[in-house]
């Protein structure tokens, strides 16, 4: 099965997450959103490649479209020349206090509901995205559950819950 989505990729270098700010980016490129919630290169196969040495620690930031954005909260593990990390085993992946939400099943992500990409999930999501988006179809910042419809799901399910979320990558 192909992508749901694409997501920013961003590699920061510094000494810890506080200090991972906007400064410390060392690369940064998009990549395929799979549907099982792995993150690959655009081929939709092989593992998002980087050309970046990294001299401190390592941070990961993951950026969608109308998520927000979360950071490792550690750096990832390295082994074979290959940097993992799962933020899906809990909240506490993702840097800062309650910077995920519980999906089911014991799985953890981002939360959605930013469709204007301003780091937070607040009524100017509703106001200025779904109200003019919402019984269109396509792809649409106001779509947050990817089903290709802005409708109610997107506000009722989705955005209402998450109203006063912020992210935690620091800038």
């Amino acid at each position: 099965e192909g992508a749901v989505d694409w997501v920013l990729i961003e590699l920061r270098d510094a000494p810890d997450a506080a200090s991972a700010t906007g400064e410390t980016v060392i690369g940064r490129r998009a990549a395929f959103l799979m549907p099982d919630g792995t993150v690959t290169e655009l081929d939709g196969v092989s593992n998002p490649a980087f050309n970046a040495p990294v001299t401190q620690n390592l941070f990961i930031v993951i950026r969608h479209r109308n998520h927000l954005a979360v950071m490792t909260a550690d750096p990832p593990e390295f082994a074979n020349h290959v940097y993992s990390y799962d933020f899906t085993v809990s909240a506490t992946q993702a840097y800062g206090t309650n910077a995920q939400q519980e999906l089911g099943n014991g799985s953890f992500g981002m939360y959605g509901g930013d469709a204007n990409a301003d780091g937070i999930v607040n009524i100017n999501d509703k106001t200025t995205l779904w109200n003019q988006n919402a019984g269109k179809a396509g792809y649409l910042p106001s779509d947050i559950n990817l089903d290709g419809q802005s409708d109610n799901p997107d506000k009722n399910t989705i955005l209402l819950r998450n109203f006063g979320k912020a992210t935690f990558v620091p800038e």
